[in-house]
């Protein structure tokens, strides 16, 4: 099991942002734009890694009802996303 997947992701990113805040509240020498910009470069880089990470592709293409059915009556862990285009 993964400490950190797609669900506890979000929580570990706002646990690591209140430790960020209360660490630069923390540095006396610190400007105020100087917090605020290293916090945004914080939130930024999180925001780029969630889009990355999010929902990665898969190496098994899937074209027939024939697939689908041979992958699920495997003994392996599968996880199913469907979405439609309309």
């Amino acid at each position: 099991m993964q400490l950190i997947n797609q669900f506890s992701f979000p929580l570990l990113a706002i646990v690591g942002a209140v430790i960020l805040v209360v660490g630069l509240l923390r540095v006396p020498k610190l400007n105020r734009y100087a917090r605020i910009t290293l916090l945004g470069i914080y939130l930024l880089g999180i925001f780029f890694v969630s889009t990355q990470f999010r929902y990665p592709d898969s190496p098994v293409t899937i074209d027939t009802v024939v697939d689908v059915e041979a992958i699920l009556q495997n003994s392996a862990s599968t996880f199913v996303m469907l979405y439609s285009n309309y």
